[in-house]
C-alpha cells in the first residue's frame, strides 16, 4: 500500500461509506461515473482488472472531496460535485483545510514561501481553536480561508495531489474489499441504480460470464483466508472456484464486489440461488469474555 497521510485517508474512507448509503448520490453521481465504463465494455463484463467498481468509486469520492468548484484538472472526467467551501462553516472549514495542508506537508519534498505562510496561518488558527467560528463567519475570515484553500489546491494539484491520488484510492478500496458483506451491498446497489438500462423490469443475464483475471482470483483467495467462503474448509488456489454472490441470472455481474471463493461442492449447491454472504472480517471482540467470580 502506498504512503498516505492517514487522517485524510481515513476521512476519505468515511466519506465513501457516506456516499454509498446516500441513495440520491448513488442514483445520480455513481450512475454517471460508472455508465461510460459500462458502455465501453470496461466494467462488469470485462476481464480488464484495472477497471473495477471500487476503484472508480474511490477515485471520484477523492476528487469530490478535494477539488473546489469550477476547478477541473481532469478534462473528460468531470465530477458532478466538487467541494463547495462556501458551504463549510467554522470548525468544519478549518478541519477541511487542515486535511489538505496535512496531505501536502506529508508528501511534499520541499518547502516554499507559500507553504510556510499557510502553516503559519494555521498555527494562528490553532491558537484560537476554541472559538474559531466567530472569526471564520466574518466576511474577511471567510475570504481569507477560501483564498488559501484555492491557492493550495492550484499550487499542488500536479506535484502532490494527482501524484498521490492512487495511494488514497487504494487505501479506501482495500478496506471495502476486505468486507465481503459491504461488497455485496455495493453489488446490489449497482443492480438497483439501473445500469442495466431499465427500472421497470428486474435485470436478468444483462451481463455475460467472462474469464476473471488471475490477480483478481488471487486477491479474493487471500481475502477468504484460503478457505471456502461458505463452508470454511481449507482450499488450495487450484481447488477454489469463483461464485457470483448475486447470480448473473438474477442481475449479477463480474466485478470483484460480486465474487467470492468457494469450494466446488458449495458452488454447485448454491447454483443460481440468492444467499447473503458470510462476513469476511475476523471476529476479535468475541474472544474477549468477562466472567463474574463465583461466590
Amino acid at each position: 500500500m502506498g504512503n498516505c497521510y492517514i487522517p485524510l485517508a481515513l476521512k476519505l474512507y468515511q466519506k465513501t461509506l457516506e456516499k454509498i448509503f446516500d441513495y440520491d448520490w448513488c442514483g445520480l453521481n455513481f450512475y454517471y461515473y460508472l455508465k461510460p465504463h459500462v458502455r465501453r465494455g470496461e466494467l462488469l463484463n470485462s476481464n480488464k482488472s484495472n477497471h473495477n467498481v471500487l476503484g472508480i468509486l474511490a477515485k471520484y469520492v477523492f476528487r469530490e472531496f478535494i477539488y473546489p468548484l469550477d476547478f477541473d484538472p481532469y478534462p473528460g472526467e468531470k465530477c458532478i460535485e466538487t467541494c463547495d467551501i462556501d458551504k463549510l462553516k467554522g470548525d468544519e472549514l478549518i478541519w477541511h483545510l487542515e486535511f489538505i495542508v496535512g496531505m501536502i506537508k506529508h508528501h511534499a519534498n520541499y518547502a516554499t514561501d507559500n507553504m510556510a505562510s499557510i502553516c503559519k496561518h494555521l498555527n494562528r488558527i490553532d491558537d484560537i481553536f476554541g472559538t474559531p467560528e466567530a472569526y471564520i463567519s466574518t466576511r474577511q475570515g471567510k475570504r481569507k480561508f477560501t483564498s488559501i484553500y484555492s491557492k493550495v489546491i492550484r499550487d499542488y494539484t500536479k506535484s502532490v495531489i494527482m501524484a498521490n491520488e492512487n495511494n488514497y484510492c487504494n487505501f479506501v478500496v482495500d478496506r471495502i474489499f476486505l468486507d465481503r458483506q459491504l461488497c455485496h451491498y455495493i453489488a446490489e446497489l449497482i443492480k438497483d441504480i439501473g445500469l442495466y438500462g431499465g427500472y421497470n423490469e428486474p435485470p436478468s443475464n444483462w451481463i455475460k460470464r467472462c474469464n476473471i483475471p488471475k490477480k483478481i482470483k488471487s486477491a479474493l483467495y487471500k481475502r477468504e483466508n484460503q478457505e471456502c467462503a461458505i463452508c470454511k474448509i481449507p482450499l488450495s488456489l487450484s481447488e477454489m472456484t469463483l461464485d457470483h454472490i448475486i447470480p448473473l441470472s438474477k442481475g449479477g455481474h463480474n466485478d470483484l464486489v460480486n465474487l467470492q471463493c468457494v469450494c466446488n461442492i458449495c458452488n454447485q449447491k448454491k447454483s443460481d440461488k440468492l444467499a447473503s454472504p458470510e462476513s469476511s472480517i475476523s471476529s476479535f471482540m468475541s474472544h474477549i469474555h468477562y466472567y463474574k467470580k463465583k461466590p
